[in-house]
């Protein structure tokens, strides 16, 4: 089997090696009308590369403005930032003092309301001594009333 099919290969491969066919001789003018013509070609190929080199100096002059641009927004931005930043340090300053003086105020509030309290309560407290004074004195002579004040917690 294998030597059928190396024969039918080796049959395939010498017909096709004697079925080449000479090309027929070229003359020197239709050598040079090739070589002119193909001159003329290769010169529109250089024009055409050219103009392909132009167009991509083109767009790469093209990106080169988009990124000079980009770099001008970043150093925009980075300077707004910037302002921003020392905008939002003043404000916390402010607000700090803001927080400073509303807690100075509360506080000086609740020292002046005990104070006024303690003025205000100061002569009740005194009256009520002395008529705790005068009840422990009288109840020396009353023992019910004694009693009732030690029942009351004053004796």
């Amino acid at each position: 089997m294998r030597c059928l099919i190396f024969l039918i290969t080796l049959f395939v491969f010498s017909s096709n090696a004697l079925a080449y066919e000479a090309a027929p001789p070229l003359t020197d003018k239709e050598i040079i009308e090739t070589l002119t013509e193909l001159k003329v070609g290769q010169a529109g190929l250089n024009k055409r590369f050219d103009d392909v080199n132009r167009r991509f100096d083109d767009v790469n002059r093209h990106f080169n403005d988009v990124d000079r641009r980009f770099d001008d927004m970043n150093r925009h931005f980075e300077n707004s930032f910037d302002k921003l930043g020392k905008r939002i340090d003043r404000l916390g300053g402010l607000v700090l003092w803001g927080f400073g003086v509303i807690f100075t105020g509360i506080f000086a509030l609740i020292g002046f309301v005990l104070w006024d309290r303690r003025t205000a309560l100061a002569p009740a407290v005194k009256k009520n001594e002395a008529i705790e004074k005068a009840l422990i004195e009288y109840s020396e002579k009353h023992p019910d009333l004694k009693k009732a004040l030690k029942h009351a917690g004053l004796l």
